[in-house]
């Protein structure tokens, strides 16, 4: 009896459409997790960083190779030689 028209659609994120897109975020935050499990945080947070710059549209610089020469910081997770 009282229907109402649902004046509240919202717009389908560019994610949702674009399957790529959607792939490359997928692995990004994939990487993201690996990276901190192994206690690789600034690494880490440079895989977050490009999976918010994906999610903000800007998949030019999203999609950039993670450079982690100079990201890498050594830890004592493994005996090995120590």
């Amino acid at each position: 009896m009282n229907k109402r028209k649902n004046n509240n659609r919202r717009e389908k994120h560019f994610l949702e459409t674009d399957f790529d897109s959607m792939l490359l975020y997928q692995n990004l935050l994939k990487n993201e997790k690996y990276w901190r499990n192994n206690g690789q945080y600034f690494i880490a947070r440079e895989y977050e960083k490009r999976a918010k710059l994906l999610l903000n549209g800007d998949i030019e610089n999203a999609s950039l190779v993670v450079k982690t020469e100079g990201l890498y910081c050594p830890t004592r997770k493994s005996s090995l030689g120590y």
